[in-house]
């Protein structure tokens, strides 16, 4: 199967906007398909270009990308701008959408040196990657494919222990893709450390005899803001991105008035 390639324009928009946040420098890693696709060989929506950068250096980011031909658009002011060009769009990525966290020092110290459409840049840790494409688990967009082909393309060498302690209270999601890895490659279960499945699996069983958590939370929310937010707004469950974005720094309207969004986008069209 031939390898899926961005267009001449394509990578002509997204170099200049790569080499124009270097010669402004504006601190960033490219994470996303392209960061994918140099760990692994693996491209997808090549027509994406997902930079991470902290908060503080988004207002100059685009701006700078402006320059050079894109046309900044409305994003979501908790984590995300956007930046077009044609129907070439570029990611400016600051935080998690699910306000899980955001990008701070950590990141970069993590970061890999490499090239990307020829540009020489510093890419997402792959164990970054798995961390924030875990939580995008939605109808529109399924990123767990990305994670098994890190796994595959890397063969295992991952730092797990940093993977693990990033995950944190929401290792079932690392589990979760681990047992997935396991079935899309079957021939390929020493790629993950057998420490690691011990670890979860004991964590499972502990997980299933403890006593039920006194707050009643739909943690689905998580992966998918549009799927379960009636599970919350109407069953009676708690949003736990109140609780994160309070630790963020942020108040918990801003989640409700995502709900509020949300509910709203699923509303069937007046006719």
């Amino acid at each position: 199967m031939k390898k899926m390639e961005p267009t001449r324009s394509t990578k002509e928009g997204f170099r200049a906007a790569l080499k124009a946040l270097k010669s402004a420098g504006v601190p960033f890693l490219v994470g996303g398909a392209y960061a994918v696709d140099y760990y692994t060989g693996y491209l997808r929506y090549p027509k994406f270009l997902d930079i991470y950068l902290r908060q503080a250096d988004v207002d100059e980011a685009v701006d700078k990308i402006d320059e050079v031909g894109f046309a900044s658009r409305n994003g979501h002011h908790h984590w995300l701008a956007k930046a077009s060009k044609d129907d070439n769009l570029v990611n400016l990525i600051f935080g998690f959408g699910n306000w899980t966290a955001q990008v701070d020092d950590s990141f970069f110290q993590r970061g890999t040196k490499g090239d990307v459409l020829g540009v020489p840049i510093q890419l997402l840790a792959p164990e970054e990657i798995i961390w924030f494409s875990s939580f995008i688990a939605s109808r529109e967009r399924f990123e767990a494919t990305d994670i098994v082909h890190l796994i595959h393309g890397l063969h295992g060498r991952l730092d797990w222990s940093h993977l693990l302690k990033r995950l944190d209270e929401h290792w079932q999601l690392l589990f979760a893709n681990v047992l997935l890895f396991g079935f899309v490659f079957p021939g390929e279960k020493d790629f993950v450390p057998a420490w690691l499945v011990e670890e979860l699996a004991g964590r499972m069983q502990r997980l299933m005899k403890s006593a039920r958590p006194e707050a009643k939370e739909c943690w689905g929310i998580l992966l998918d803001r549009y799927s379960f937010v009636s599970d919350i707004e109407d069953k009676g469950y708690g949003d736990p991105r109140e609780r994160l974005a309070v630790e963020l720094g942020g108040g918990a309207d801003v989640v409700a008035e995502d709900r509020i969004y949300a509910k709203m986008a699923l509303q069937p069209p007046i006719k």
